[in-house]
């Protein structure tokens, strides 16, 4: 959605084809894109939404070639530059922790 952290701890993300599929989004020329929830959005909105899933990902590839444990990554990474999103402090350390399962699980 546009400017808002995503749902929770991301939950049914298939992450390889998800940020594939960014990629992809941000590859196309379109005047407005319609999201699942929230409001419709266009070209920059879609790019702030890779650059978020871009960040969210180096901080916790980080956080894991660190050694921190779930926890302490969900407790210590923060992405200021997205704090005024929508749902970030309720949201945003779930995200953390999903993408963090997903990394270490690879």
């Amino acid at each position: 959605a546009n400017d808002r952290v995503g749902y929770r701890d991301l939950p049914d993300y298939h992450f390889a084809d998800f940020y594939g599929a960014l990629e992809r989004l941000q590859q196309i020329d379109f005047e407005t894109m319609v999201f699942g929830h929230g409001p419709p959005g266009d070209q920059a909105s879609v790019r702030r939404q890779g650059r978020y899933y871009a960040e969210l990902h180096r901080a916790v590839r980080e956080a894991l070639d660190r050694g921190w444990t779930e926890d302490q990554a969900a407790e210590r990474i923060r992405l200021d530059e997205f704090a005024d999103w929508g749902r970030y402090d309720d949201w945003f350390p779930m995200n953390v922790r999903a993408i963090y399962r997903w990394l270490s699980s690879q």
